[in-house]
């Protein structure tokens, strides 16, 4: 099945964006400043709820992209820090609850080492993973303290203060938009 969500991503991005001009980009971003005069709260509110359900599909750069493009670089980076905590949270609750014992024994041999060295101070471990990365993708950063039995509150410190340096990313993209719209 990952296979086939993945066809079908590479699919959606060749028929949507295969296409897209310096024009189409340049209209999509006044529309959205127009959007951003005359409802900046259903903006907020709408980017929260899209960025929230990517992040549970386990992506986090489009988050940070589309946060940074549309609102500049501190409000995207403070609404990516937001909604990509509460989607980390919603899809550790889920995996939390479901996840089979079978699978969690087959694992948990290939963690033992690592449980033990984190296991004294869970809480900074998850942080200092999370905020360094170590090529981790972003499913792995939320399953792996599933693997490491930590707790409801444990993880969402972790997720927030972690995912700050990731959320930085978002001055780039808004960077990047004022490079592409400025004329000179």
């Amino acid at each position: 099945t990952l296979i086939f969500y993945l066809l079908f991503l590479f699919i959606f991005f060749l028929i949507f964006f295969s296409d897209l001009t310096k024009e189409d980009f340049l209209f999509f971003l006044n529309y959205m400043e127009i959007l951003k005069e005359k409802s900046f709260v259903l903006l907020i509110f709408f980017l929260i709820c899209i960025s929230v359900v990517i992040s549970l599909i386990g992506f986090c750069i489009p988050v940070l992209f589309i946060n940074g493009a549309i609102l500049g670089g501190a409000w995207g980076a403070f609404i990516s820090l937001i909604s990509l905590t509460i989607g980390s949270y919603i899809f550790f609750l889920i995996n939390k609850k479901n996840f089979s014992e079978k699978m969690f024994n087959l694992y948990e041999e290939k963690f033992t080492k690592l449980s033990k060295f984190i296991s004294k101070n869970i809480l900074i471990s998850l942080i200092f993973i999370r905020a360094f990365g170590f090529g981790l993708p972003f499913v792995a950063h939320n399953l792996l303290p599933v693997f490491l039995k930590a707790n409801k509150s444990t993880f969402l410190i972790s997720a927030i203060f972690g995912l700050i340096p990731l959320t930085a990313q978002s001055f780039f993209a808004g960077g990047i938009v004022e490079y592409l719209t400025n004329e000179n």
